[in-house]
Parts: structure tokens; sequence; C-alpha cells
């Protein structure tokens, strides 16, 4: 046995070699070196506090990612993926230039090559702001309904972030559409940090998470203003006009408050007491209405014009022939026992008393159903409501009598036809002015 490994031994030393080259032959045939690349590979971030500890942030300009090639066994390379690979970025070795150098570390193979090989970062200071917050509603609630002012708990709230982004800050919303509501609206929702071009911000800190909206929604409904003047004006004069502007107003309130208002009286806020001039007044309206209930709107005063003239006295003497005789029966005539006119007063302004006349008034008695005889009977006027009769209800005395003759009665009848027809003219013409008031006591 000994003999066997004696001889040809240098053989036998050649053979295990040829035997070990084939060995590595082989195996490098089936499981080669090669090489593979990987794109992207995350950069972790070290000792971030080094920067935040002095009230700073970054932002990394260069070096989030490294792409990297390794090299090794084809079965290693293989099995390597992404999380393998360790790129780390220690933010203690920040440099003045503010480069931070890329380490990278990878297990059973070899790096070929990476790039970058640093991060490059800019460094800005931490600031603090405080925002209010707004609600931004869409939409419009039910007809005749109206959203109030929203209410937003806490409406003041104190941002963080990089002195750069917090310049940026617009304005911080909260949306909400408020279409066809009719009753008030709740919501907790998160504040949106927005800039000038309507682009939400981010990368930012708020002391809230989420904001409560209250939108309170009122009904609308519009009342007429009612005047109610007290007092009198001084003697002599009288109050020719009043009016009010705006002679209606819009209320808001809820439905059960509003329910209870159908008008709004002033009374004690116009006093006419010895008034003798026109005079404006400026009311305000708000204490007129129940808690709860407000005017819609910015104006919630009422503007009062009275208008105060001076009285004056016009008489007018009415003759006999003035009178218009109304149905005089066919067998009767008509006489007047004297011959004396009638004198009738009246009290108004000027402008008023400048419009009566005799053909205005339209004197004018009836005989209807009346027997021969002598009546004392009334004479109706008309005129205006604004004019005051001050003397005594005017009358005229007739005496009715039989026709003397059969001829005479025939010629009478048909001048008493003709009379009547005139005065049915006069007394029904085609249009009568609303304003003229027929007095008869």
């Amino acid at each position: 046995m000994i003999n066997f490994f004696a001889k040809n031994i240098g053989l036998k030393i050649l053979s295990i070699i040829l035997a070990f080259l084939l060995w590595v032959t082989v195996v490098n045939y089936d499981d080669p070196v090669i090489t593979k690349d990987f794109r992207n590979v995350p950069v972790k971030i070290m000792n971030e506090g080094k920067i935040t500890s002095q009230k700073k942030t970054y932002e990394i300009k260069q070096g989030q990612t490294v792409d990297i090639t390794v090299e090794g066994k084809r079965t290693n390379v293989e099995r390597l993926k992404t999380g393998d690979i360790i790129a780390v970025a220690n933010m203690e070795e920040v440099s003045i230039t503010f480069a931070i150098p890329i380490n990278v570390e990878v297990e059973k193979v070899d790096i070929v090559n990476y790039s970058p090989k640093t991060m490059i970062v800019s460094l800005e200071d931490i600031v603090t702001d405080y925002k209010v917050v707004t609600v931004e509603t869409t939409g419009s609630p039910e007809n005749n309904y109206f959203a109030l002012a929203p209410k937003v708990t806490p409406n003041n709230i104190q941002i963080t972030g990089p002195e750069s982004k917090i310049a940026l800050i617009s304005k911080v919303i909260v949306k909400k559409d408020i279409s066809n509501a009719k009753e008030d609206i709740t919501l907790t929702a998160k504040p949106l940090v927005l800039d000038d071009k309507g682009q939400e911000i981010t990368g930012l800190e708020m002391s809230v998470d989420e904001v409560q909206i209250t939108i309170p929604v009122q009904k609308l409904k519009t009342v007429p203003i009612q005047l109610e003047p007290v007092g009198d004006v001084a003697e002599g004069y009288v109050l020719t006009d009043m009016t009010a502007s705006p002679n209606s107003v819009t209320l808001i309130g809820y439905e059960d408050k509003l329910a209870q208002i159908d008008r709004i009286r002033l009374d004690n806020e116009i006093d006419l007491s010895s008034l003798i001039q026109s005079k404006s007044l400026n009311i305000k309206v708000d204490d007129k209405l129940p808690e709860g209930v407000s005017i819609h709107g910015t104006e919630n005063n009422i503007y009062v014009n009275l208008t105060v003239e001076k009285l004056y006295t016009k008489t007018l003497n009415i003759g006999l022939q003035d009178i218009l005789v109304k149905y005089l029966p066919d067998h009767l005539q008509l006489s007047y026992p004297t011959q004396d006119g009638i004198a009738v007063t009246f009290s108004g302004t000027r402008s008023v008393l400048d419009l009566i006349t005799i053909d205005s008034l339209r004197p004018q008695i009836n005989l209807r159903e009346l027997d021969e005889g002598i009546h004392e009977l009334n004479v109706t006027l008309l005129y205006t409501s604004n004019a005051t009769l001050v003397s005594n209800q005017p009358t005229v005395t007739v005496e009715l009598s039989k026709q003397e003759a059969e001829a005479d009665t025939e010629t009478e009848t048909e001048t008493e036809i003709e009379t009547e027809t005139e005065i049915e003219e006069r007394v029904v013409p085609e249009e009568i002015d609303e304003n003229l008031t027929e007095i008869q006591d």
C-alpha cells in the first residue's frame, strides 16, 4: 500500500493539480462573475438632530438616491435586492459647502462604482407663524335661506416649517359645499395651507390636525314697515305726507322666531306733537326685533320723511243756478223761495284749496221720492279728502208744486227731461278722480 503512494509520485501530484483546475473551470462555468446596476437606491439620513437641534431644516438638492454597479458571483448578484444595499449620509459630516459623503455597503458582492458620491443639501431656519383659518363655501342654501359667517374653533393655528415655505403661505382654509342647506352645518376638517396660486404647501407642521366648523343657516323673511305716529301737529298745520324708506325690510333668523313677526311698527319713534314744519327721522329698527332676529344686510335704519304744511281757508259762494237738480218728478215743478246763494268754507293746504272751485264741487240736490211742498235739502258737494269743510253742511230750501196747465206741463216736462239729462252728464263724468270723496251729512 505504501508502495502504491510512493511510486510515480510526480504523476500523482500532477493529477491532483489538473483535477483542481478542472474543478475551478467547471465551477466558473456554472457560476460566473457578473456585474449589475441598481438605480435609485434611497439614501438614508443619519443624525438629523445635528441640524434640527439648531432650529434649522434641510432640503436635499442632490443625492436623495444613488445609482450603484456591483460585481460578484451570479448566484450572489441575482439574489441581491435594492433593500440589501445600504446607502447612508451622515449629517454630522456636512461640510461648509453643505456636502455630505454618501457611504454604500453591500454584502457578498463588490461595489464597482456608485453615483453621486455626495449629497448636497440646503439649510434654512425653522420658523413659526400664526394663521387664521377661514371657510370657503361653494353652492347656495335653499331658496329664502342664507348662510351666515362660519365659526372656526380654533380659528388661529400655529404653523411651523422652513422659513421659505412659511413665506409662501397665502391662506389657510377649509372647503365646504352648502348647496340646498336649510339648517346649521357642523363638521371637523383638516385645514389646507395654500400659496397665492391655490396650490397646497406640504412639509409643514400645524398645532392641530383638525378644526371644528359651524356654519349657521337661517331663514329670510321680508316684512313691511308700518308707521303709526303719536301726537298731533300744531294747530293750523296738517301732516300731508309720511313715507318710509325703505318701506320694507328683510329679516334673518330661525324659522320659529320669524313666524312671530309679520310687520315692524314704528310708533313712539314718530312724535308729531306741536310740529310746524317738515321733518326727517332716522330710526334704528334693530331694537324693535326679538332676540335671535336681525336685519339682513348692512342697513338697519329706516328714514321717515314727514311733510307738514300750513292750513288756509277758502270761502266760495254757490249760486242757486250752480246747483244740479236730480230726479225732479214729471208732474212737479221746482222753485226756490229765496234767491240767496250758499257760502261754504274749506280748510286745507294752499295747493289743495287752489283746486277747489264751484265747478269742481259739483253742488247738487236729490229730489227722488219728494212730494209737493217746501223742503230743506242738503246740498251734496264733491271734494278731495285732503280738504275739510269747516262751515256747516250747506242746505237749500226748495218748493215743489204741481204744474199749472197741461200745455205748460208738456213743455216743462220736456225742459225737466233736458235738465235732468244735462245733470246726469255733469254728475256722472266718464272718469272720477279716486281722491274725490262724496260727503253728505
